[in-house]
């Protein structure tokens, strides 16, 4: 069996739970063309703008909470909450959501939660969050001994050549061929 985590074999995005810049500006256009008056153009584009904006923020707040109760430790709490995110299927919060789920029953020894969470992830093809949940699975499938998986998890994060997954699945998958004597 494996010694202890080294530094290099933590979990991608263990601790990160920093606000978001969830880009949420609304730009008016010109409306001009289509014979409303400036003013009623404003009106209309800021009645869609507050709804898109309350529509786009509710998920995030809703993530944020989660991460919060996730910190605490009420973790029921925070799984409903990340569940209310993922069932949103907002781009951006409802991978995250999934991501952050999976560490959250990964700490706690839910590893078949948090091998659907992180495959949640995987499946969203989010640019970021899927290949740290990718590097995340190998490393769970490692630890149960489920070598054969671990390396496809690990390739999988590798091939997606995100910065961070992709060097850190690099350096265990070698681990884990030196251990095997591949």
């Amino acid at each position: 069996m494996r010694n202890p985590l080294s530094p290099q074999q933590k979990h991608v995005g263990q601790g990160n739970n920093d606000v978001e810049d969830t880009g949420h500006e609304a730009g008016r256009g010109n409306r001009e063309s289509t014979g409303e008056s400036a003013s009623q153009a404003q009106d209309t584009e800021g009645q869609h703008a507050d709804q898109k904006r309350a529509t786009q923020a509710e998920p995030w707040a809703t993530f944020h909470l989660g991460s919060v109760f996730d910190r605490q430790g009420a973790y029921d709490r925070a799984e409903e909450a990340y569940q209310r995110v993922i069932a949103s299927e907002h781009a951006e919060a409802a991978p995250r959501a999934a991501f952050n789920l999976g560490l959250m029953f990964n700490r706690q020894g839910e590893y078949d939660l948090a091998e659907q969470a992180y495959q949640r992830a995987i499946d969203s093809e989010h640019a970021e969050w899927a290949p740290k949940a990718m590097f995340n699975l190998g490393m769970l499938f490692e630890e149960r001994g489920e070598y054969d998986r671990a390396e496809d998890a690990y390739q999988q994060a590798i091939d997606s050549e995100h910065s961070d997954a992709a060097s850190k699945a690099t350096l265990n998958l070698g681990v884990l061929f030196d251990e095997r004597g591949e």
